[in-house]
Parts: C-alpha cells; sequence; structure tokens
C-alpha cells in the first residue's frame, strides 16, 4: 500500500512541476499497456492477504472517447509456498476483460480512472514434497476490478499507478479453490494514433 502511495504522490508532483508541458492523452485510441510491481493472493485457509511477491500485467484496449474505454488482459502474481502436511507452491495468473471509465482532470493530463469486468483466475499447485509430481490446475471465474491514476507526458505516452483485483473461488468444500488476487503496481501506457493506423 506504501508503494502505491508513493508512486500516486509521484505522479501529482510530477503533474505540478510539468504543468507548463503538461499534455492531453488522444481521445480515441487503440492502447498497449505493462506495468509491474506488488502482488498479493489469499486462501480460504488465511484471513490476511499472503503470497507476497512481484508481479506485472500486460493490457491491449480501446478508448472510445475520453471517458470510455474496454481493455483485455493478462496478469502474472508471485508464486505462493503453503505449509502443512504436504508443502505446496502455488503459480497464479489471470486473463481478464473490463470496461474502463476515466475522468479527466482539465487540460492537466492527469486523470482518474476505474475498471469493472470479469476475470478467469487459474492456480498451478505443485506439491514439493513428492518431487514435484501431480501438478493441479484450478480455474475460477470471478469480479475484476480496479482504479488508479495516469498522466499523460505525451499525447501517446501514459504513466500509471493502480491497483487491481480478481476475486477467485473460496469455497474450500469445493476442491477447486484459488483463492483471490491483488496487483499494486506503476506502469506505462502507448496509444496508437489512429491517423497513422
Amino acid at each position: 500500500m506504501k508503494r502505491l502511495r508513493v508512486v500516486a504522490a509521484s505522479i501529482a508532483v510530477l503533474s505540478l512541476t510539468t504543468s507548463a508541458i503538461a499534455d492531453v492523452a488522444l481521445p480515441r485510441a487503440w492502447y498497449l499497456e505493462a506495468n509491474y510491481g506488488r502482488s498479493m493472493v489469499r486462501y480460504p485457509s488465511s484471513t490476511a492477504w499472503n503470497g507476497n511477491g512481484y508481479g506485472w500485467s500486460a493490457n491491449i484496449g480501446y478508448k472510445f472517447m475520453p471517458f470510455l474505454g474496454i481493455e483485455a488482459g493478462y496478469t502474472k502474481y508471485a508464486p505462493l509456498s503453503i505449509y502443512g502436511s504436504t508443502q505446496v507452491t502455488h503459480q497464479n495468473y489471470d486473463g481478464h476483460i473490463a470496461a474502463k471509465l476515466m475522468l479527466p482532470f482539465g487540460a492537466s493530463g492527469l486523470e482518474a480512472f476505474g475498471k469493472v469486468g470479469a476475470g478467469r483466475l487459474f492456480s498451478y499447485e505443485t506439491p514439493i514434497s513428492n518431487g514435484g509430481a501431480q501438478r493441479l490446475k484450478i480455474g475460477s471465474t470471478g469480479l475484476y476490478c480496479g482504479g488508479g491514476l495516469e498522466y499523460a507526458v505525451s499525447p501517446n505516452w501514459l504513466i500509471n499507478a493502480q491497483w487491481e483485483r480478481l476475486q477467485g473461488n473460496d469455497n474450500t468444500t469445493s476442491g477447486k479453490f484459488t483463492g483471490s488476487s491483488q496487483l499494486y503496481t506503476a506502469g506505462i501506457s502507448f496509444l496508437l494514433d489512429p491517423a497513422i493506423l
């Protein structure tokens, strides 16, 4: 959480100190986005977020207007080891699609955004104590949401700080629980100018 606050504060300071050269992002465009930061996974056996480590996401989307877009993406979370009668590791990742709502702050180049949609969370469970045999793949579909700030350093290039969450299956009686995942990141986006497509 502290990392996200530091990144968000840095973007805010950048927007103020560079107001003289601030730019506004293209109002309509395809875009590519890459993010890297801190990931967390929570399993039903724990009331706290665990599996802390580094994760990343990559998204592709289309901005219909300055206020609305749609995007699809892939997220890779940090691996998690669980110790019990059998030690296992979990490799978690997801695919998601979401609507993106944007709120520009005038012509400052800074905007807030929120995302809501659905995603498919996958978890590869590998027992370590028996040499990694019997690898099990589990998947669940749930609500995907997120939000953050982004700043246009040029009409085509944006930097961002954001949070993402995907609700997985927390029902331990099903035998196919994946837990839920979160990701706090800083990232960069490139908007493809429609005039050159």
